[in-house]
């Protein structure tokens, strides 16, 4: 199933068209969540987005968040399991944007 999240919460997951092959030689699938604010919410879908099936790697572009989305996130990494073995994390982090413009965020 494809990850969900909730527009409410300026966060979107969109799918890259391309795959990744893992390890195994699996087909694995890239998503790209795009975020502005709304730490709580982010904090609460990141663990669900992790274990969407197919996942080889999450990309969560932080659209000039303040505070920054960065402790947010590795507070989140670190009540999940210490053995999590799922998808490889990129955690970018865009600076000086005044407003959430999703098509922006996504480029």
């Amino acid at each position: 199933a494809a990850p969900r999240s909730s527009m409410g919460c300026r966060c979107l997951v969109l799918l890259a068209s391309g795959a990744l092959a893992s390890a195994s030689g699996e087909v694995a699938i890239s998503a790209v969540v795009a975020c502005s604010g709304r730490h709580a919410q982010f904090e609460h879908n990141l663990p669900s987005w992790l274990n969407a099936e197919g996942l080889g790697e999450l990309v969560v572009v932080d659209w000039s968040s303040e505070p920054p989305l960065r402790v947010t996130f590795d507070r989140a990494l670190g009540r999940l399991s210490a053995e999590r073995s799922g998808p490889s994390l990129i955690l970018a982090r865009v600076e000086g944007e005044p407003s959430w413009v999703l098509s922006r965020a996504f480029n």
